[in-house]
Parts: structure tokens; sequence; C-alpha cells
């Protein structure tokens, strides 16, 4: 998924197995050129949180910074984290909830931006 900074967030839909390991690489290119944006100059922050007015927070990604460089972003949920996101006993097989990622620019920690945002579809695991 590809997103210049500066915008309204790209919508990005995300669909997390319960229990597995969640990745996903975010690709930042510029709009004209299409070529890749450094982007190794921001602290990362995304969550995962049942509705966007939702206080209480689901799950937090960690970040892969090391090709930020080259516009390569890449978040994490680990399986023990995924595996929390929906339980048996809430008997459901998909639940639905909401996320994004802020950008917060190392140099000037005023400079926030969202570049991606969306829905997530969690899905219960049938191994366990």
């Amino acid at each position: 998924s590809a997103v210049t900074l500066g915008r309204l967030p790209t919508e990005l839909p995300l669909n997390v197995y319960c229990g597995d390991r969640f990745q996903h690489t975010l690709e930042f290119v510029d709009d004209l050129t299409l070529l890749p944006v450094d982007v190794s100059g921001f602290t990362y922050r995304a969550q995962i949180r049942s509705a966007q007015t939702d206080t209480a927070i689901m799950a937090t990604f960690s970040f892969d910074l090391s090709m930020a460089a080259f516009g390569l972003v890449t978040m994490t949920l680990l399986p023990a984290v995924t595996t929390a996101l929906l339980l048996p006993a809430e008997n459901k097989s998909t639940k639905a909830a909401t996320w994004d990622v802020e950008l917060t620019e190392i140099a000037d920690t005023t400079n926030v931006l969202t570049p991606f945002a969306g829905p997530v579809s969690i899905h219960l695991d049938r191994t366990r």
C-alpha cells in the first residue's frame, strides 16, 4: 500500500487471524514521481481499537524501520498479541475494529501525520 505524506489517511483494511503473527509493510512514495520517500526521520505509533472513540487499546504494533530510508516500514503484531484480540469465550468467529498509524517527525515533534487508517477484521482461529 502506497501513500503520500500530508494528505488524509489512505484507507487500508487489515485482516488479522488470532494466534498468527501479523505483518504488513507500508510503502511511502512521492505522488508525482512514484519514487520511494525517505521516512526514516519519523517515529511510529499504531494501535487497534474497537471504535475510533474507544479509549481502550486492543493492540499496539511494533515497527521495523530498517528500510525506512527506502520508503518501506513493516508493522507487526506477535502471536501472543493477536491471540488476545478475540477470545473463544466471546462466542464470535469474527470481530470488527479500527486502526491507524501516526508518524511524528523527529526534528519537529509538532509535525504529526496519519498516513494510513481503516477497519480491522479479526478472525478467530480454529486450531488452539
